[in-house]
């Protein structure tokens, strides 16, 4: 009786009923493993045919990867296999079977985690076939052009793989209005990919009508509403429909989902993923402290130091010091190319084609290529002007250890970016250890910072003073760089206070000033003891003192001047120089790991790494116009030197 039971409870339904292909009855949605056993050996021989079918769909399964266990269709699996694909990443699996199911998501994971395969798939798979009813089923907005060409070609790439009849079009500013109205009208495009600026201009425009969407997606979401782009992301949203799926991702969101909640989400499924694991287990990290004026020798060397054969992205602040630096760097028979907001599109899309085609091997650019750019050969970041937010330096070394592959990230710090640097030592809540620490040292783990030896790029530093003093061309782009980043430091998103006065301790313990350990085969550790001694020495008198000993004392007025000062400050100079040795010792917590109960919680830090910026902060000097053709125009105005916007003014 058990027996009869059990053989009625097994649905055999999907091998029976051939999907897709009717020849073929291999396509099953549903595992049979668990069941396959309880079937009697005893039945007749069309039992038994069943069973190897099943055996069959299983090995088929196990041999897929996982992809479809979750739904997909004959031509997306054969699309995914094509790609290489062949275990979906941990946030694949979260998001893509609440994204065909139909939830809204909002998914965060860190950069090269295979968050675009995450929506691309769900909405290919969802929208199956082209339909001849005029208007957009699927939009894809993201926050700049790059971006958007990137994510444009991947759909088309899975659209002709899966041998589906879907049309994709693109709507990004810098391109022709007429040509973007052409494509609109004459190929109905199922899934539009853009940026919003330039959509809501052809969407009044045209007058298009959003009646049909089925699904939105909002790519780098964070960064969409902090660049000012509120007032188009809401007027588009008020055109769709409130039926519609809307999926929302970044690498970097905040807990609070304030901001997004306006954007209509309903009972929004969360997936947050790699939260400890901010960055790539592959990514390895070095920083560099150096003065100001040595940055330049500093990069030469370092790229010089580098493999020649290996592609190296660079990040400077405004595009006036791309523009410097691409040029000193060509003067150094570098292979350079580079790329910056306002440059207009056709030489953009030269430069980077240039860069992908690997002619040339350096690429130096604001934070435009920040975010979302996978360029599949990329190896190296080098940070020439450091972050001045947590979430754009994970955005930036995003770019390299991607996908399982290795990548090293390394940053040149002046003194006054210290202050940034220990925040994102409070976000990424790693280790920081100076100079040569002996043995063997982990750049995935830990912060290593140190100094680069003069003596390693003294050659260099020679030749760009050299090129400074002679080339007219490079002396006038070095001036407009140095005053462009005046006006850009005053932008800048102010660090706490806390750091401010942490790098201020370091500074003064000169323990950052150790060299750093990937040059520590590069110099002569006793000269370096020498000079180091040297730079600490402290005289005993001052310029006013010196000569005058004795009796002198009283003849020279400004030796007896210094004299009566330090018998009347002794006691507050031996204090300072007391308090001074006891800050290079770290004094022992008082807290009770056990029963201590903090005021913050455990991850203030990572929360406030992940905050939304404000808007005046990403629409400054040079964080400018890169995302829409149309542009903005800003206005900025100071007031007492406070480092704040008074007004900023976004025009389309």
């Amino acid at each position: 009786m058990s027996d009869s039971s059990d053989s009625e409870s097994l649905d055999i339904t999907n091998l029976l009923v051939p999907v897709g292909n009717p020849s073929k009855n291999k396509n099953t949605k549903k595992s049979f493993t668990k069941n396959s056993s309880i079937i009697d050996t005893d039945q007749s021989s069309d039992d038994e045919d069943i069973q190897n079918e099943i055996r069959k769909v299983n090995r088929k399964k196990s041999k897929s990867g996982g992809f479809s266990l979750m739904g997909f269709s004959e031509g997306i699996l054969n699309a995914i296999k094509k790609k290489g694909y062949k275990q979906p990443t941990p946030v694949q699996r979260k998001v893509i079977p609440k994204a065909l199911s139909g939830r809204d998501v909002v998914g965060m994971a860190r950069t090269g985690s295979g968050k675009t395969a995450s929506f691309l798939l769900p909405i290919i798979e969802k929208l199956k076939v082209h339909k001849q009813q005029v208007g957009i089923r699927s939009l894809i907005i993201l926050p700049n052009r790059e971006l958007a060409i990137q994510i444009y070609n991947e759909v088309v790439w899975f659209v002709v793989n899966s041998k589906s009849n879907l049309r994709a079009g693109l709507i990004v500013g810098g391109d022709s209005l007429e040509t973007q109205f052409n494509m609109m009208v004459t190929e109905n495009p199922d899934i539009v990919i853009s940026t919003p600026g330039r959509l809501l201009h052809v969407a009044i425009e045209m007058e298009l009508s959003f009646d049909l969407v089925e699904i939105v997606c909002f790519d780098e979401a964070d960064r969409l509403f902090e660049m000012g782009f509120a007032v188009q992301l809401g007027e588009l949203l008020t055109r769709l429909p409130k039926s519609r799926q809307t999926l929302m991702f970044s690498a970097t969101l905040p807990a609070t989902l304030v901001e997004f909640v306006k954007a209509g989400l309903v009972d929004p499924e969360f997936v947050r993923l790699d939260k400890e694991m901010k960055l790539s287990e592959n990514l390895s990290m070095a920083f560099f402290v150096v003065q100001n004026q040595n940055k330049d020798a500093a990069l030469v060397h370092l790229l010089n130091t580098i493999e020649q054969n290996k592609q190296t992205i660079v990040f400077c602040a405004t595009k006036h010091n791309v523009e410097y630096l691409a040029n000193l760097l060509m003067k150094f028979d570098f292979k350079v190319s580079f790329v910056y907001g306002s440059m207009d599109q056709t030489n953009r899309q030269i430069q980077m084609n240039r860069f992908r085609k690997n002619l040339t091997n350096i690429l130096v650019v604001t934070d435009l290529a920040a975010r979302g750019l996978d360029i599949p050969i990329l190896e190296n970041v080098i940070n020439y002007n450091f972050a001045d937010n947590t979430k754009v330096f994970v955005h930036r070394v995003g770019r390299v250890a991607r996908a399982g592959r290795s990548g090293w990230a390394y940053s040149i710090l002046s003194p006054d970016e210290l202050p940034y640097f220990i925040d994102l030592q409070l976000f990424l809540d790693k280790p920081m250890h100076y100079g040569s620490t002996g043995g063997q040292v982990d750049y995935v783990n830990s912060l290593v910072v140190g100094q680069i030896p003069f003596d390693v790029t003294h050659i260099e530093s020679e030749r760009i003073t050299s090129l400074l003093e002679t080339d007219i061309n490079i002396s006038d782009m070095a001036r407009v760089a140095e005053n462009g980043l005046k006006r850009y430091n005053k932008t800048k998103h102010p660090p706490s206070s806390a750091s401010y006065k942490r790098s201020k301790e370091l500074i003064e313990s000169k323990a950052i000033y150790e060299v750093h350990p990937l040059f520590k085969d590069s110099f002569d550790s006793d000269r370096m003891d020498i000079i180091k001694s040297i730079s600490s020495f402290k005289p005993n008198q001052t310029v006013f003192e010196v000569g005058v000993r004795g009796n002198k004392i009283g003849t020279n007025p400004a030796a007896s001047a210094m004299l009566k000062f330090r018998s009347a400050n002794s006691d507050f100079i031996a204090t300072t120089q007391e308090k001074r040795k006891n800050n290079l010792v770290v004094p022992k917590s008082f807290v009770d790991t056990e029963f201590y109960i903090s005021n913050v919680k455990a991850d203030a830090n990572t929360e406030k790494g992940y905050s939304m910026l404000k808007e005046y902060d990403e629409v400054g000097f040079e964080k400018e116009e890169f995302c829409e053709g149309i542009g903005y125009r800003k206005r900025q105005q100071e007031v007492d030197n406070d480092r704040k916007w008074n007004e900023t003014s976004i025009f389309i």
